[in-house]
């Protein structure tokens, strides 16, 4: 055979990583098994049971609850004890951890064996020749200012990927370090220097992201977002859910200016100095504004909704700077807020569809006590979905009147939001992977990140003939079950999000999509070859 198969092939440091997790609000509708997510001291093996209970009377709706169970299970399952409860670790700690593991080698009859990561690239079944975005859950994703072939992101596994010619090739940087993360930001004239936000920490690379150090440490904080001053790359601002803070020179010491949550960033294109955040209230978050880079900051929350959220996203253009959109998902549906005026107005553009119904089918009430538990947008059919876990705004840097958006199914406007068509998802002509994590463009390029990937466009989604996947070296596939041939070289397997996939040496190094979704498979090739396929899950 040439080549071994093994699940680590496909992780890397990955299963060693952990990170803090964004929990959604508590709610009256939630499900009863949820409230144990809220316990002081988690035990994983309790809130199992009660989640498979509950859904055995029950049927399956997927929800920001149901997204954080996923997310905490999958987050904290190498780190659990016997008796359910887990523990947290900083990521120094876990960094030794899985360098002492590194350290041990693997023995056979043929002596030490060196593992290394399959170069994975997914197509599809019926059109093996077109590369499709059914393999990684991939978080975040940065492009550079200064050189737009550079870009940086990080699947779900835990793994972070860089590229230096759009997304064709990618290859896994800092393998000896914990780096799951969320937020990723490029310094603005030097791509070679790049910020993360991980487990309790800020780090910082100087070397495109072979070696990390930690510049700034909270115990258990949750970083959202990097924002870096483009004039001044000195300036360097955080959003987490401990507050804002600031640093002046390059990340070395750190402010704090806000002890509330701040969950999005963003810079006016004109004038870096302007920067607009979305700052926690009581009852969601509300818009914030800095003339001053971010030393001092005004609510501006002049016709803002007056409704509950999660979370909120915001996206700015340079075909505009005066315009800043933002994205809600609240306890009415989604809300796209506009601005014209540099974030001091704001102006409720459109509304999505929601369902305000419990997982038993009854009615939500509203505030008022009116029973409008439903309503189906026909102009902005996107609904919350999963919560803030499936979201992302990006407008058009060409057009600002063109807008991408969505959670479950992606969803563009082109007449600067009044209307939505899907464009991608559950839904619409793009080979768009369901449930939206990031959207980020420059220039005439733009990206969308997905549960399954990264799909590129050259014209902001409008032709699909100029649209691709773009995942080749995204290793970090979350492979539920997997099995060998024993007497040829094949392997199958099953992927969280992405279904099943089956590789054989006559592929031409080829992974094919062969269905299914959430399911894991675990198929035995040790009796037959070629007609043993993983069913679809």
């Amino acid at each position: 055979m040439k080549y071994l198969f093994i699940l680590i092939l496909f992780f890397s440091s990955d299963a060693y990583s952990q990170q803090n997790l964004n929990i959604p609000q508590m709610t009256s509708g939630m499900p009863s098994w949820a409230k144990l997510m809220y316990e002081s001291n988690i035990n994983l093996i309790k809130l199992d049971s009660a989640y498979r209970a509950f859904y055995k009377f029950n049927n399956f709706v997927k929800s920001n609850y149901t997204r954080y169970y996923k997310r905490l299970i999958m987050n904290n399952r190498n780190f659990m004890n016997n008796d359910g409860t887990f523990n947290s670790y900083s990521s120094d700690v876990i960094e030794k951890m899985f360098q002492k593991e590194d350290h041990k080698q693997s023995k056979s009859l043929l002596g030490e064996l060196v593992w290394k990561p399959f170069i994975m690239e997914t197509f599809f079944l019926e059109k093996n020749r077109v590369a499709c975005p059914w393999q990684t859950n991939v978080y975040a994703i940065d492009v550079s200012k200064s050189n737009p072939n550079i870009l940086v992101c990080a699947a779900e596994t835990g793994s972070i990927y860089r590229t230096t010619d759009k997304g064709l090739n990618w290859n896994q940087i800092g393998t000896d370090f914990s780096l799951s993360t969320e937020a990723i930001c490029i310094h603005p004239s030097n791509p070679d220097i790049i910020y993360i936000g991980t487990n309790g920490s800020l780090r910082k690379s100087l070397d495109a992201g072979l070696t990390w150090k930690t510049i700034h440490s909270v115990t258990d904080i949750y970083f959202y977002d990097i924002e870096i001053n483009s004039s001044n790359p000195n300036i360097i601002v955080t959003g987490t859910d401990r507050g804002l803070f600031r640093s002046t020179d390059g990340g070395e010491t750190w402010k704090g200016i806000s002890n509330l949550s701040v969950c999005e960033i963003e810079s006016n294109p004109s004038n870096p100095n302007v920067i607009y955040i979305m700052q926690a209230s009581k009852s969601g978050y509300e818009p914030w504004k800095s003339i001053d880079g971010g030393a001092t900051f005004s609510l501006k929350n002049s016709g803002w909704y007056n409704l509950t959220d999660a979370g909120v996203r915001m996206s700015v253009t340079p075909a505009d700077p005066k315009r800043v959109y933002a994205i809600s998902l609240t306890s009415k549906g989604p809300h796209l807020m506009r601005s014209n005026d540099e974030g001091d107005t704001w102006k409720i553009i459109s509304t999505g569809s929601y369902n305000l119904l419990d997982d038993n089918k009854k009615p939500i009430k509203s505030y008022n006590g009116v029973d409008d538990s439903v309503y189906k947008s026909k102009d902005f059919p996107m609904d919350n979905w999963q919560g803030y876990y499936d979201l992302s705004l990006v407008v058009s840097h060409t057009n600002p009147d063109q807008i991408i958006t969505g959670t479950g199914s992606t969803y563009k406007s082109i007449d600067g939001g009044k209307t939505f068509v899907v464009m991608g998802g559950y839904g619409g002509s793009f080979s768009v992977h369901p449930d939206l994590q990031e959207a980020i463009s420059i220039g005439k390029d733009t990206w969308i990140a997905t549960d399954g990937g990264i799909t590129y466009s050259s014209d902001f989604f409008t032709d699909t003939k100029n649209s691709e996947a773009r995942m080749k070296g995204v290793n970090g596939s979350d492979f539920w079950g997997f099995d060998a041939g024993w007497n040829e070289d094949i392997f199958v397997g099953g992927r969280y999000h992405n279904g099943n996939t089956v590789w054989h040496e006559n592929y031409l190094n080829k992974f094919i999509r062969m269905g299914g979704c959430l399911l894991y498979t675990s198929p035995s090739l040790r009796d037959r070859t070629r007609s043993r396929m993983p069913s679809s899950a």
